[in-house]
């Protein structure tokens, strides 16, 4: 249909089964809405059920650009999906909605709205992630009134309960990943800055060990001088500005008590993939170990995983 396009798919496979979210983009701001679709095939994608659709939003744009967060998390019979939308005639109000299906998606219940911003604050929810693990599901997403919130669910989504976890006055960060395992979180972020081409940036690790009663923020990322003067230039490489937006890159891998992060950094012109680890669980972090340079800025592609003492 013109002016309708299908984009930022996920997928996860769980056995035979494939699980798929997407949305149904509308480029032209007219109607019909944009729309979140959910899709399965039981056969390892040699057949696929019809499309299922969970949610007509008012505003598409902070699910278009959600390419490089998680919407989607499969454990066993249970799919769980969340998603932002703003509604702009609504007083300018913000919503977290979260989908659940038990029967391994063979039906979803009604959407719930796990957050939103005040009506007239103007201000949307964007940059939402999801795990579930142990029937404990974890949320994290940035609201534009406050800062960086934690969700989190003990009861396999049945109820809900939000921690406001990052200041917007003292950070005013964007999440960049997310890992859960079912009481430690920990959130990625980034502060970044533009002034005539990119000035300032640096790279923060929020830790909860007891879902949100108490965290800690720690400043990873480090600066380095040149000449006369000193930069912290570390980000997260953006998405390309286009219909083809960059894939989901993992930036945060954890193995036991080993942690292992990348991002990356500018330094004299040129992009750097940055290290930085912690081998205590995410309590203290040990000093970015700059790995190979490449010939120009913005260029790195950087992901992790982890494994044992690998």
């Amino acid at each position: 249909t013109a002016n309708l396009d299908d984009v930022v798919p996920e997928v996860a496979i769980s056995g035979n089964t494939i699980h798929m979210v997407w949305l149904e983009y509308n480029n032209a701001y007219t109607e019909p809405l944009s729309k979140i679709y959910y899709r399965r095939s039981l056969d390892l994608g040699k057949t696929w059920e019809a499309p299922q659709l969970l949610l007509t939003i008012h505003d598409a744009n902070n699910v278009r650009e959600g390419n490089s967060v998680k919407k989607l998390s499969v454990e066993g019979n249970n799919v769980h999906i969340c998603v932002p939308d703003y509604a702009y005639n609504e007083n300018g109000t913000g919503r977290l909605y979260y989908f659940r299906s038990r029967n391994n998606g063979s039906s979803f219940d009604a959407p719930k709205e796990i957050a939103s911003t005040y009506s007239g604050s103007y201000q949307d929810i964007y940059r939402s992630f999801i795990k579930s693990v142990n029937n404990h599901i974890g949320i994290v997403y940035n609201n534009g009134v406050d800062g960086i919130h934690f969700s989190y669910s003990t009861d396999n989504g049945d109820h809900f309960r939000d921690t406001l976890i990052v200041k917007k006055t003292e950070y005013n960060t964007d999440i960049v990943d997310f890992d859960y395992d079912g009481n430690q979180a920990l959130i990625l972020h980034e502060y970044v800055h533009y002034s005539y081409g990119f000035a300032n940036g640096r790279i923060y690790v929020t830790t909860t060990f007891d879902n949100g009663e108490t965290f800690t923020t720690t400043k990873i990322s480090q600066s380095y001088s040149s000449g006369d003067y000193t930069y912290e230039k570390s980000h997260t490489t953006k998405q390309d500005g286009s219909n083809n937006f960059q894939h989901y890159r993992k930036k945060l891998a954890k193995s036991g008590d080993n942690i292992y992060i990348v991002y990356e950094e500018e330094k004299d012109g040129n992009s750097c993939a940055v290290l930085v680890s912690s081998n205590d669980n995410g309590r203290t972090f040990n000093m970015p170990i700059r790995l190979e340079d490449t010939n120009s800025p913005g260029t790195c592609g950087s992901t992790v995983e982890a494994k044992e003492n690998h």
